[in-house]
This record gives structure tokens, C-alpha cells and sequence, in this order.
């Protein structure tokens, strides 16, 4: 009976490890962003977490484009797919057969916007690379015309004197925009300060001059704090400012305004009298990199 009584003791222990390592273990899948299922070769999905869900079918089914890797993976013990269109979505899948239950586990991630990313990154490099050779062509023609002869002659030295000027500042331009886009990759929680947002906002708009026929509001409530990094948020008030310069008519008004949301959150407003932006443009305005068709021939 001694002995029974240990056992049972023992069991309850083992079983009470095993609920807790099951509870962990769902949790953790039920945590991820990728999508994790058990399917039976029929297609019948065994277990899944929430991930999942728009690969199921009401029927309790993996959706039909996934079935033939599947079989495929019955076939070979393992598949993987980097790039696997799926209606408008594209996805990578890594399939392993269980043959202790009968079934193919499948671990499926939604690559759509990371893949849209790197084609704009790469298109966004392309286009820098093109932009920064015009003017460094420009400033070497012009230094060849000079070293020729033409710094002898006063009208035409200031001419080519004027076009250096230019592309050179065409060139700190571009320069400019790439070290921000270094600078976002790299800032994190560690590169952030307690902000007086009034004062970013105003050095923000000192930088920037309003066209003749626009009018530009300041609306700043009392002491608007916030954790962030000054010179991106310098940098975002400045290309808003003069996006919304662009598009407003004169006459007309931008207003920039900001106010406390709450103990850790700070609004920010830049509003203008413009012509707006496109329904087809509005639900890609954060997608980086992203410019509405007709916009190429300008910089911002």
C-alpha cells in the first residue's frame, strides 16, 4: 500500500509537470506571429494556433493552395518555399512529416510586406544612386569649363560658380536624407530623451519659410512632454511642413498643433488648406519609400 500511495504521489507530480509544460508550450505558440498547424494528409487541420486561422477553411481544412506542398512534404519528409503566392499575400513555409502521428507540421510566415519593403529599399537606393550622379556630373562639367578658360571671364565664373553652389547642395540634399534613413535603422529605446516637444516644433518651423500667400498656425498647448529622438522629430515636422507648403494654393493656411494625449503620449498635427491627398494614396501614406503616381519629379 506504502508503495502504491508513492506511486500515485509520483504520478500526480509527473502529470502536474506535464500540464504546465503543455500550458507553457501553448501559450508560446499561441504567442507567435507565424502561423503553426498539424495537418493530417486529407488536409483536416489537428491542432493550429491563432496564427493560423486565415489559412483554415470553415470546413476545418488547410486552404487548397497549401495541399499540395503538403503531399509534397509526405513524399520528401520536409519541404520549404521562400516566396508562395497566395492570393494577394506571399508567404515562406517549412513542412516536416511526423510519421509518429501520421501528419505534417507546418510553420507558415506572411512575407508580403517584408518583401514590399526590400523592392521599395532597393528601388529607393537605385534612385538615390541616379540622383547623386546628375549633380556630381554637373559639378565636374562645370569644373572642366572652368579649368578651360572660362574663370578668366567674370560672367561666366559666376555662372558655373552659381551651378556648383547648386549641386552641391543638391548633393548635401541627398546625403542628408540618407544619413536619416541610417539614423531611423539604428535609434532605439537607448537613443531616446525626455523631449520639450514646444521647442522641437518651433525650431522646426523657424527652419522652414512659408510661401508668399501661406499662412502658418502655431497651436502648442502648455508643456507637451515626450520621450523620443529631437533630430527625427525635427526631421518629420520639417517634411510634413514643407510637403503641406507644396500642396496648399495660395492663399491658404498650415497649421501645425500639438497637445498631451496623455502621461506618455504627445499628438502632433500638421493640417493644411490643400488639395489633399488621393482615397487610392491615403491607406499607403506610412509605407516607406511609398510615392503617389505624378510625385517622382519632386524631391520630399
Amino acid at each position: 500500500g506504502r508503495a502504491l500511495e508513492t506511486m500515485r504521489g509520483a504520478l500526480r507530480g509527473t502529470f502536474g509537470a506535464l500540464r504546465e509544460e503543455r500550458d507553457r508550450l501553448s501559450a508560446i505558440l499561441e504567442a507567435l506571429s507565424d502561423a503553426v498547424m498539424v495537418v493530417q494528409p486529407d488536409g483536416e487541420v489537428r491542432f493550429s494556433n491563432a496564427s493560423a486561422r486565415e489559412l483554415i477553411g470553415a470546413d476545418g481544412r488547410v486552404i487548397e493552395p497549401l495541399i499540395p506542398w503538403l503531399r509534397r512534404t509526405e513524399r520528401r519528409s520536409g519541404v520549404e518555399q521562400d516566396a508562395l503566392p497566395i492570393g494577394d499575400r506571399v508567404y515562406s513555409l517549412n513542412a516536416r512529416q511526423l510519421p509518429a502521428e501520421g501528419a505534417v507540421l507546418a510553420v507558415v510566415r506572411d512575407r508580403t510586406e517584408e518583401l514590399r519593403r526590400e523592392v521599395a529599399e532597393r528601388e529607393f537606393v537605385s534612385n538615390a544612386a541616379h540622383e547623386l550622379r546628375n549633380p556630381i556630373a554637373g559639378i565636374t562639367g562645370a569644373i572642366e569649363v572652368l579649368r578651360a578658360g572660362a574663370k578668366d571671364d567674370p560672367e561666366a565664373r559666376d555662372h558655373f560658380l552659381s551651378r556648383l553652389d547648386a549641386d552641391a547642395e543638391r548633393i548635401s540634399r541627398l546625403t542628408d536624407s540618407l544619413l536619416t534613413l541610417a539614423r531611423m535603422e539604428a535609434v532605439g529605446e537607448g537613443g531616446t530623451e525626455l523631449l520639450d516637444v514646444a521647442l522641437v516644433v518651433e525650431e522646426a518651423t523657424e527652419s522652414v519659410i512659408a510661401p508668399e500667400g501661406i499662412e502658418l498656425r502655431i497651436d502648442i498647448a502648455d508643456d507637451p512632454l515626450a520621450q523620443g529622438d529631437r533630430v527625427l522629430l525635427r526631421q518629420v515636422i520639417v517634411g510634413l511642413l514643407t510637403n503641406a507648403f507644396k500642396n496648399t494654393p495660395a492663399p491658404g493656411t498650415v497649421t501645425v498643433s500639438a497637445r498631451p494625449e496623455n502621461a506618455d503620449r504627445v499628438l502632433i498635427e500638421v493640417a493644411d488648406t490643400g488639395s489633399g491627398i488621393a482615397p487610392e494614396d491615403v491607406d499607403r501614406i506610412f509605407e516607406r519609400f511609398y510615392r503617389r503616381s505624378g510625385s517622382l519629379e519632386q524631391e520630399g
